[in-house]
């Protein structure tokens, strides 16, 4: 019987060390803000809208007489949502009571999209009455008091899939697209959403999902599957990659602070990206909606599967498992940067099926070659190498493994 509560244990505590995303609850939301790693609201159909003071361990129902699109929340007492019923609702004691900031059925009947940056800033968008309509842009600066409409030209009137096709990544700059404009069109704004344009995202090709990490990096996720376009210049110019899924994207989650570092749901798994979305990695077998990070490190992501949360960026804990590392790898494998986040030093720890010509590089996130680790043949199995950044300035830097049409890639942060 102790042989058995030993090996028990030992089952446990592997399933917990190698877990990449831990489920704290059932609930099936879809919309989440995550102020903190321990604070959290998240909403999901039939009136239910959560909050959480403890990591999701336990998730309080606030109680709410309608369907939540999207919550905002800037810390545990003060958070604003778009309702399914045309109304921005504040609460500031943490959901105990609500306050409605605006409600106009004449301008709108569904609120689709809700962001504040702080206390006072904030974009909401809602869908036009008629798809002959304008879509619906309100900006306030006074923390929801009074909502000013600032789109006055009739396009877009809607967002189909609610918040997933617009985003504000500060009070002025904004994308959106324009499902009923013929052809499709990505817009964008530089003034909050009082005047539009398009962006150069080609037209006409669709879109499900659009998410930037600031005014110049961004992806969209085509309707047309195992594809998607990449931005580095704020909608100038796009590049087309292949992306991991046959089915409709869900979400896309840059980390913070870290826009090579990137998460991508299609509703069926959760993919993740170290290199601003050229390759992808199944990350985890969940069915996610809405994924956020709140650090480098800290995320939720959430859905039909429940409410799930990591505490290591989704990483599976690698080196400690013996069958694992004596096995042969048939492809080549990037098992770590460590430390990281370092100073001035790290080590890079790679594996190789055969005998291969490599070249090992760093770049800034924009791709631009910073210096080269090492180009040569290595023999079939594990290898490090060695980078000191002694002479590099402190920030994000992705480090790329080549060997031949194989390329495998990972962050590294330099902190001084």
């Amino acid at each position: 019987m102790k042989i058995f509560h030993i090996l028990f244990l030992l089952f446990v505590l592997q399933s917990v060390v190698f877990s990449q995303w831990m489920k704290r609850s059932a609930a099936q939301t879809f919309s989440i803000s995550a102020p903190t790693p321990s604070v959290l609201f998240t909403s999901g159909r039939s009136d239910n809208l959560y909050r959480s003071l403890d990591g999701a361990v336990h998730l309080q129902p606030l109680g709410l007489t309608t369907t939540v699109s999207k919550v905002s929340a800037i810390d545990s007492s003060l958070a604003w949502c778009a309702t399914w019923d045309g109304r921005i609702l504040r609460t500031t004691d943490g959901g105990s009571t609500w306050s409605t900031q605006f409600h106009d059925s004449s301008r709108t009947t569904f609120m689709n999209y809700i962001e504040m940056f702080d206390g006072v800033n904030g974009i909401a968008m809602g869908d036009g009455r008629t798809d002959q309509s304008p879509a619906v842009f309100l900006r306030t600066t006074n923390g929801g008091a009074l909502w000013e409409s600032m789109n006055d030209s009739a396009f877009g009137a809607y967002s189909y899939d609610q918040w997933r096709l617009v985003q504000f990544v500060n009070p002025d700059v904004g994308y959106f697209f324009s499902v009923y404009t013929n052809p499709t069109v990505l817009m964008k704004t530089t003034d909050g959403g009082r005047h539009w344009r398009p962006t150069n995202y080609p037209p006409g090709w669709g879109a499900s999902v659009i998410r930037f990490f600031n005014a110049h990096i961004g992806l969209v996720q085509r309707t047309i599957k195992n594809t998607m376009y990449r931005t580095l210049d704020g909608g100038a110019t796009w590049e087309l990659f292949s992306s991991p899924s046959t089915k409709k994207g869900e979400d896309i989650e840059f980390a913070p602070g870290n826009p090579a570092r990137v998460w991508y749901s299609d509703w069926d798994k959760l993919y993740c990206s170290n290199d601003t979305g050229r390759t992808w990695e199944v990350q985890s077998p969940i069915r996610v909606r809405d994924i956020e990070f709140c650090t480098l490190l800290n995320g939720y992501a959430v859905g039909d599967s429940g409410v799930f949360i990591t505490t290591n960026g989704g990483e599976n804990i690698t080196g400690i498992d013996p069958a694992r590392s004596a096995t042969i790898p048939t492809s080549i494998r990037l098992i770590g940067i460590h430390p990281n986040p370092f100073n001035p030093a790290t080590t890079v720890t790679f594996e190789l099926p055969i005998a291969s010509d490599i070249r090992i590089i760093v770049s800034d996130l924009l791709g631009r070659q910073s210096e080269e680790l090492f180009a040569g043949t290595k023999p079939a199995g594990r290898h490090s190498v060695r980078w000191n950044a002694a002479l590099r300035s402190t920030g994000v830097y992705l480090v790329r493994i080549t060997a031949g049409r194989e390329v495998r890639a990972m962050t590294v942060m330099l902190v001084k």
